[in-house]
């Protein structure tokens, strides 16, 4: 990715020397290139996702607190829960081979989801919120989306 600046007049130019000779290496003078606008998502809005999270995983009732022992258990949990996730089916010959290696998948990554039916395991991981791997309205929706599912895992405690 190399970052432009509009001079006006429908001229840009690469931000940096670094950048100018990036583009001397990769375009031909006079090519004509796509650019495509990428909006990033606001640092207002990622402080306020994390924080929201926080307050939630610091009053989640005595009953749920043992099962998210940080704040990123909780966050991975929700996206889950909300669909933002990869999800793997592992058959196996026995129940047995089955439960071994849902403890250790489990023991790889605390923050998956295991679930054991019969001789098969199903494995649930969230995806990734980076800004490389999630768009500001994907972001934005998954916000949305884990901050209900958290909300409803604390319920009207917070506002005791």
């Amino acid at each position: 990715m190399i970052p432009l600046i509009f001079m006006g007049d429908g001229e840009f130019r690469a931000s940096s020397p670094y950048h100018v000779k990036r583009c001397a290496e990769l375009y031909g003078q006079g090519e004509v290139v796509e650019v495509e606008e990428i909006n990033d998502r606001s640092k207002a809005s990622h402080n306020h996702y994390f924080a929201q999270l926080t307050d939630y995983w610091q009053t989640l009732p005595e009953s749920l607190a043992q099962d998210f022992l940080s704040m990123d258990h909780l966050r991975k949990f929700c996206l889950i829960k909300a669909g933002y996730c990869t999800q793997h089916i592992l058959r196996f010959r026995s129940k047995e081979e089955a439960l071994e290696a849902e403890s250790f998948i489990s023991e790889l990554d605390p923050y998956v989801l295991c679930e054991v039916i019969g001789t098969q395991l199903t494995v649930w991981r969230a995806k990734s919120q980076s800004m490389q791997a999630m768009k500001k309205d994907e972001f934005e929706k998954s916000k949305a989306d884990t901050l209900d599912i958290a909300h409803k895992l604390v319920g009207d405690r917070r506002d005791l």
